[in-house]
């Protein structure tokens, strides 16, 4: 949740535990795995984005480009592309 807020300039702030679900679904689906690890006696998980979910990835973000497209051709119209 730390490095969502750093990457959107504070503007998404996800609250603890708000991931989880979404993790443990990626994890079922085998999208990701994970692993975990002793660190100053405090066990640490670590996730790995496996190669289905690259392709996942690949997918959800081409999906979401076309989604943000057509939400701005909504709103600024086709002459904000020079159409």
């Amino acid at each position: 949740t730390k490095m969502i807020t750093e990457l959107s300039n504070g503007i998404i702030v996800p609250k603890q535990g708000t991931l989880y679900p979404i993790i443990y679904k990626l994890l079922e689906e085998g999208i990701i795995t994970s692993y975990t690890e002793l660190v100053n006696n405090k066990a640490r998980v670590y996730y790995h984005l496996e190669d289905v979910g690259k392709v996942y990835l690949e997918k959800i973000t081409k999906d979401y480009d076309e989604l943000v497209k057509c939400i701005d051709l909504i709103v600024h119209g086709e002459e904000h592309y020079g159409r």
